[in-house]
């Protein structure tokens, strides 16, 4: 993901975790930089509150955006947002939704102040303007995607956004608690607590099978992988209006659902669940409820959601638009083409076809035609208002319309699971690969081994509820009280695969991992199985001439990251920085993937089966640089990806069993245990 002003500081402090003999590319952060991540954590700490920061709100005071609005690359955006902002905007407190037209077009007058200040001083300006004067969310939503999208901001992290909006992801009764121990222990030295998750979950464990995966939906590197795609991708952003070229954006959208959604459904075979219904748009019915026991910083609860619920029409869209999209859809995919606003032919059956049905799909707003609506959109927001659906009893914004929350709602699942239904009808289009498209001549895997036996297990987390509190930095940094909720982890392991080549050549090794079985206990064939394959890792790797060992470790894999640091720590080993006690590295692609300690998917006790596959192509990058493998689910901005094949291929195309037994792959059964830490410590 890209960086933004603030964000360059945070960024710049979760990379040093990694070694930088480990990651050679990496740079280490100028004392600039350090000073941008600095001032980027101030204006995010309690942002309900407003700013304690003196030399902020002096900055805020002092500005004045009509007399420097030649700091804008627009005059034009510094006047729309001027006549807004005069005649009222969202005020703070309230709710915010970018689903919502009038609060998204708020949002993107602001932004446009963020992304369009022709240096870092001017955005940092504006933005310790905007800190007490707008709606807290809007002022950190625009914000964020201005870090990310900046070029200048590039190796910048955000802080944590469940530490920023903490109601959102904690139960009411803890947030309660939380208080309380804060006013009791306020002025208490050094005063730390943590309070368990509490057991609402275990309850409807017992009485709801959905609840099995809630630990995975429910994870907060979902919720933080979901909010970070989405920030990098935000579905009313302008490529045009904006000046990006992102390589492959509609291909990469679909890719990380696509991926997303075979997790998912790992997980649900390993809690004997079956894998994920679409919703049922025909019939407006919404199968599975949900109660979020979570809320907003002002005290509002999300909606719940009964079973069986109806979709009812929206004031600005109906149930009909998105059966209309779907279809338009359809006929386009099933023509092989689609007509952009001027009347001209674009075809989907070249190497771009895929990007352009993303795009279709997700509605990009550089599509050239509007005649295949919203798709995606239309659909989240129709479920997630299905409770209020003319806002005529108050109800609050649902989760779905939050991409850091949306994850935890069984709904979101299996609204991706209709619209992947599109891809994968688009890619059932495609002529299968023959023999002569995934051999290697000259090249076999002999053996694969993974040392180390595949365990999983859950450990508990914590994280700090500062932000339901008010207070400074400074005031409160010896006071910790934290939320305690277990996740899902798993042992480190390595891979070794023997490999025998015919010359010295460098390769691209393709790593999945799928089911063996369905959740009933049948062997799936690998035109079955090829849908619900994850990509574990995928590398470049130089071969010489006759046998070469290659090893791998998990820790390694290129779409993965480690955990974020929290913002506490983040200003600590930022400030350790600055002063010269540390050295902190550039890390411009930090997010950009899954969390790692999720690589594994849940084992069983006694054992759960998989097919580890792995594969030995050539390596026909188009880029100039191999560190670029490391991008993961980031913007390929003003570059191309390094992988000239489709995003999961050899997976991406249906599958002849006999094509597919070429000596450049290898098929290895694999089990994954689940284990209490107790019995991991006593092994």
């Amino acid at each position: 993901m890209k960086a933004v002003f603030l964000l360059a500081a945070v960024a710049v402090a979760a990379a040093m975790a990694v070694p930088v003999d480990e990651k050679s590319y990496r740079t280490p952060a100028t004392p600039e930089l350090l000073s941008v991540q600095k001032n980027l954590l101030k204006l995010f700490w309690r942002v309900q509150d407003f700013n304690t920061y003196t030399e902020q709100v002096e900055v805020g005071k002092s500005y004045t955006l009509e007399e420097d609005i030649e700091s804008y690359k627009s005059k034009e955006y510094v006047k729309d947002f001027l006549i807004a902002y005069k005649k009222g905007m969202l005020p703070r407190g309230d709710i915010f939704s970018v689903f919502y037209e009038p609060h998204r077009k708020q949002m993107i007058k602001l932004f446009d102040l963020f992304y369009f200040a022709k240096d870092y001083e001017t955005l940092y300006k504006v933005a310790c303007w905007a800190r007490d004067r707008v709606n807290e969310y809007v002022f950190v939503y625009a914000l964020s995607v201005a870090v990310y999208h900046r070029p200048d901001m590039r190796g910048i992290v955000l802080p944590p956004f469940y530490e920023i909006f903490p109601q959102k992801f904690v139960d009411s009764e803890v947030v309660f608690k939380a208080y309380h121990e804060y006013m009791n222990h306020k002025n208490t030295p050094d005063y730390t607590v943590s309070i368990p998750v509490s057991n609402y979950t275990e309850f409807w464990y017992q009485h709801d099978f959905e609840q099995r995966v809630a630990y995975f939906s429910e994870d907060l590197g979902i919720s933080m992988h979901n909010k970070f795609i989405q920030l990098e991708y935000p579905f009313w952003m302008d490529a045009k209006k904006y000046s990006l070229t992102l390589d492959r954006k509609g291909e990469l959208y679909y890719w990380i659902y696509d991926q997303l959604l075979a997790r998912y459904d790992l997980e649900r075979f390993a809690n004997w669940l079956p894998e994920t219904e679409p919703i049922d748009f025909v019939n407006h019915i919404v199968k599975t409820g949900y109660v979020p026991h979570v809320g907003y910083m002002n005290g509002v609860d999300f909606p719940v959601r009964p079973e069986n619920m109806k979709m009812e029409d929206l004031e600005d869209m109906t149930v009909e638009d998105v059966l209309d999209y779907e279809r338009r859809i359809r006929e386009a995919i099933d023509l092989g083409y689609f007509f952009d606003r001027d009347g001209t032919k674009i075809s989907l059956k070249d190497d771009k076809g895929i990007d352009w049905v993303g795009r279709l799909i997700h509605g990009f707003p550089d599509v050239p035609t509007t005649y295949y609506g919203n798709l995606t959109t239309y659909a989240f927001a129709l479920v997630s208002h299905i409770v209020d659906p003319l806002h005529k009893l108050g109800a609050a914004p649902g989760l779905l319309e939050h991409a850091e929350t949306a994850p935890r709602d069984p709904a979101f699942y299996s609204l991706h699971k209709s619209v992947n239904r599109l891809f994968i009808k688009y890619k059932e289009h495609l002529t299968p690969y023959k023999r002569e498209d995934l051999v290697f001549p000259g090249v076999k895997v002999e053996s694969v081994e993974v040392d180390n036996k595949l365990v999983t297990y859950f450990e508990d987390f914590e994280f700090d509820l500062y932000s339901v509190f008010t207070g400074t930095y400074e005031s409160d940094k010896n006071v910790n009280i934290k939320y305690r909720v277990p996740r899902l982890n798993h042992k480190p392991f390595n891979y070794k695969f023997e490999v025998t080549s015919d010359k010295e050549q460098d390769v691209i090794v393709r790593v999945f991992l799928g089911p063996k079985y369905d959740v009933y206990g049948k062997e799936l064939t690998l035109n079955e199985k090829r849908t619900k394959m994850i990509e574990m890792d995928k590398f470049k790797y130089s071969l010489t001439s006759g046998k070469t060992v290659v090893t791998r470790r998990s820790e390694d894999a290129f779409l993965t990251y480690k955990d974020e640091w929290s913002t506490k720590s983040m200003i600590e080993k930022v400030e350790e920085a600055i002063e010269g006690k540390t050295t902190l590295y550039k890390e411009e692609t930090y997010h950009c993937g899954f969390p790692e300690r999720l690589l594994l998917p849940r084992g069983r006790k006694g054992g759960m089966p998989f097919s580890l596959f792995v594969m030995v192509s050539p390596y026909e990058s188009t880029a100039t640089e191999s560190k670029t493998f490391s991008l993961g689910y980031c913007s390929a901005y003003d570059r191309v990806y390094p992988d000239v094949k489709p995003f999961g291929y050899p997976f991406d195309r249906k599958i002849s069993e006999y094509d597919f037994n070429t000596p450049n792959i290898f098929f290895k059964d694999v089990i994954i245990f689940h284990k209490t830490l107790e019995e991991i410590n006593r092994a």
